[in-house]
């Protein structure tokens, strides 16, 4: 992430230090510029990044940490987000159905989009096609790690364990 601002704006916000506490820093950066009445723009650029996690786990914590970091700023919005999980939903259906043939029809169409979308996104970042056959294993993955960011307010960043308060706030974890 990158975040640019003027060194006054920086100033009339205190500096960096009210933010060092926060899980998601840079959204309350953007929250207090907005308040001294700043406007705060998002460049219309597309950015792709590369996986730096050495192992699954690292992976996994990352992704977990994420998703408790966007259920911090808008636990509202974080619950709606279950929407975009449509492949796991349609698979729950599936069980929960009975195997009706209508929720096999709504996998298939989730699935369908599901690749439609990647070769959107590949296209849009100019990147090769490929790796599609991950694509339902990710998704139930994702959807695993969205159901476990409501089990927990610890967040693991670079090796130290950290809870997380109603306000987006750290404090270093408690032993359990």
């Amino acid at each position: 992430q990158t975040i640019a601002m003027r060194r006054g704006t920086l100033e009339k916000i205190g500096g960096f230090l009210p933010f060092v506490r926060h899980l998601a820093e840079d959204h309350a950066i953007g929250e207090a510029v907005r308040a001294i009445g700043e406007t705060v723009a998002i460049p219309p650029l597309a950015i792709s990044h590369a996986c730096a996690e050495a192992s699954a786990a690292q992976f996994f914590a990352h992704e977990l940490r994420w998703s408790r970091t966007i259920r911090s700023v808008d636990p509202t919005g974080h619950v709606g987000s279950a929407l975009m999980h449509p492949l796991p939903l349609a698979l729950l259906a599936i069980g929960l159905s009975s195997d009706a043939p209508w929720a096999w029809l709504i996998a298939a169409l989730a699935l369908s989009v599901r690749f439609a979308l990647k070769v959107s996104a590949d296209r849009a970042l100019r990147q090769a096609h490929g790796g599609a056959w991950m694509l339902p294993i990710w998704d139930i993955v994702s959807f695993a790690i969205f159901v476990a960011s409501f089990w927990s307010s610890r967040v693991v960043w670079r090796g130290f364990s950290f809870d997380v308060d109603g306000d987006g706030l750290l404090s270093a974890a408690q032993d359990e």
